[in-house]
């Protein structure tokens, strides 16, 4: 597999897989934060073409977030916003946006932020899917994690697999409802999470 199958590849299987298990046809306009390469918002938009999907990502990144919309034919599909999601809201309203690999590499206090700025751009009614590596309130499995989170200490600054417990005080913090938990349900054995914004 060449590197430009694997940065594309993952997140266009999450995307795919995330699909089976919630509705996304209500949806119009989703906010893909964190994008990096794309890849999750050209597998959106391959699956629902009626919806529209902003990829949204740090300044310095937005410009290989293009390169790679442009070369899979679909710029004209998904609009790009540079922002920096832990200190100020991503620009216009959005009925859903996902937030893939994100929260990992933030310190609670910086991923707090981030998602009270994610909040303030969705619609009343919103949904919020968050997509990453989740241990126990224990702290002690499933083993895979917590040894990622042994690498991750290595990598960044702050940020870890964090637990069920602390997913779900962020999303309550920023006055999310209705938090539906599923545990190792996307590639990686990752979770997914949803969870709705009052109205």
């Amino acid at each position: 597999m060449n590197q430009r199958s694997t940065v594309l590849g993952i997140p266009r299987r999450v995307s795919r897989q995330g699909l089976w298990y919630y509705d996304l046809s209500p949806f119009r306009h989703m906010l893909d934060v964190g994008a990096g390469s794309g890849g999750f918002s050209i597998g959106v938009v391959g699956s629902h073409p009626e919806m529209r999907v902003t990829a949204a990502d740090l300044a310095q990144v937005i410009p290989v977030t293009r390169r790679f919309l442009e070369e899979a034919a679909l710029a004209d599909r998904v609009a790009t916003l540079a922002v920096d999601v832990v200190t100020s809201a991503p620009a216009g309203i959005y009925d859903a946006a996902v937030m893939r690999n994100l929260i990992q590499v933030l310190s609670l206090e910086q991923a707090q932020a981030a998602v009270r700025n994610v909040a303030k751009s969705l619609a009343p009614g919103g949904a919020l899917f968050v997509v990453g590596g989740m241990i126990d309130d224990t702290r002690q499995t499933p083993a895979d994690k917590v040894g990622q989170n042994l690498v991750m200490l290595n990598i960044y600054d702050e940020g870890l697999n964090y637990s069920e417990s602390e997913y779900c005080a962020l999303l309550v913090d920023a006055g999310f409802e209705a938090i539906d938990v599923r545990k190792g349900a996307m590639p990686g054995a990752s979770a997914l999470i949803c969870a709705r914004k009052p109205g």
